[in-house]
């Protein structure tokens, strides 16, 4: 099976990325590169690692491609790049913003993105992230979410700065006991949801993501989101079947 080409802006590709010719001695990786869990069909899918005749990423020049179905190779990384940055970080947001430009996202109702979401769910089942962390680093939240959460967060320790001595007083004085179950039903309401892993993930290539709204399971389809328009069967189906296939998810010997 071909990969799917049409999550890939090919002509922001050809005009903005630069062109680069493989040396003689020098071969390119197979797809893939630093892409585990990234929505289906996102550049780090097709993006290859460039090798030597020693089998090591060349210390100049380019680092890692992408290879266009005309055949041309555009470079994603370079050794430039390291240089140009003042850190490591900046550089990775560099990358980062290609692959965004890069990207022609599918509907978030589209079979593929519902299948990395099941897949998204089942692997991240059960953890959370903290959120403020989040909000400063990445700005994941939106607006209107951020007061929400921040009240939430704070909300008891503003009115009870001594959290831990509200929480005992609870506990003996039933004056208090409403009171502060209220404050903890609400702070645990809404800081899980919005810290849940799987929608904090999902949010972060589907902003619009809404777990109350958008279909989501925790079935494992397998990874053929990851770049194929399509579950394949099967008989078409590049993966291992001798055991359970990675790629279209079919365990051997299930009915």
């Amino acid at each position: 099976m071909e990969p799917d080409w049409s999550t890939i802006n090919l002509q922001w590709a050809r005009s903005h990325l630069p062109a680069y010719k493989l040396p003689p001695t020098y071969h390119l990786g197979d797809m893939g590169n630093m892409c585990y869990l990234d929505a289906p069909g996102y550049p780090s899918y097709f993006v290859r690692s460039v090798y030597t005749s020693y089998g090591n990423t060349p210390t100049r020049g380019p680092q890692q491609v992408i290879q266009l179905p005309d055949g041309s190779i555009r470079v994603v990384l370079s050794e430039k790049d390291y240089n140009t940055f003042a850190t490591a970080e900046t550089c990775r947001k560099s990358v980062e913003w290609r692959l965004r430009r890069l990207w022609k996202p599918l509907p978030i109702e589209h079979p593929r993105v519902k299948a990395w979401m099941m897949h998204v769910y089942r692997h991240f089942n059960g953890c959370f992230t903290t959120p403020l962390t989040r909000t400063i680093q990445v700005g994941f939240f939106t607006n209107e979410e951020i007061p929400s959460i921040v009240r939430a967060l704070g909300l008891a320790s503003e009115l009870h700065p001594d959290m831990a001595d509200y929480a005992v007083r609870a506990v003996f004085d039933p004056s208090v006991h409403d009171a502060f179950l209220l404050y903890w039903k609400e702070l645990c309401t809404t800081v899980a949801s919005l810290t849940y892993t799987p929608v904090v993930h999902i949010r972060e290539f589907y902003v619009e993501f809404d777990p109350n709204v958008h279909e989501h399971d925790s079935e494992d389809t397998g990874s053929w989101w990851e770049t194929f328009s399509y579950r394949p069967s099967p008989d078409e189906c590049p993966g291992n079947h001798r055991y359970s296939c990675q790629i279209c998810g079919i365990i051997v010997g299930k009915e």
